[in-house]
């Protein structure tokens, strides 16, 4: 089970890599980015060919990043996620957050092993206030069944 203290410093953080926002503004990284921008948070989507997303710029890399960035949020396939981690441990990432379906085993050993805290397979939105009424029903539901992190 996940620590609440670590998703706690997660996402009290003001700086957040992410890997899985699109050109689709329906898919789940963009509402991820669109949450944390309205918190005023600083966020760095990393894309391969879209120069912006959702009017945010985006980075081919965690290098081209212009401020150190110790967060990570992955909302990728759980395939890609391994070699994604080993460039973000390079780039100094500390903290990652494996949304829902993304972790994997290898993954989470990566961690460890590269002393990276990992969130793994949580909805990041029902640690965040201002999340849609569905996520608030979400985390009552866990705290109910105990599946909340404590």
């Amino acid at each position: 089970m996940n620590s609440k203290q670590i998703i706690d410093n997660f996402t009290a953080s003001e700086k957040f890599a992410l890997v899985g926002a699109s050109t689709n503004p329906a898919k789940f990284g963009n509402a991820i980015l669109k949450l944390l921008q309205s918190k005023g948070k600083t966020i760095y989507p990393i894309h391969t060919f879209a120069p912006e997303i959702e009017s945010t710029k985006t980075f081919r890399s965690f290098l081209e990043f212009p401020d150190k960035v110790e967060n990570l949020i992955l909302c990728i396939k759980k395939e890609k996620v391994v070699p994604i981690l080993q460039q973000a441990k390079e780039a100094g990432i500390v903290r990652v957050w494996l949304q829902q379906g993304t972790g994997s085993t290898e993954a989470l050993k990566f961690c460890m092993e590269n002393a990276i805290q990992a969130v793994n397979n949580e909805c990041i939105f029902m640690f965040l206030e201002g999340s849609m009424h569905i996520h608030k029903v979400h985390k009552w539901i866990n705290k109910l069944i105990g599946k909340y992190p404590k």
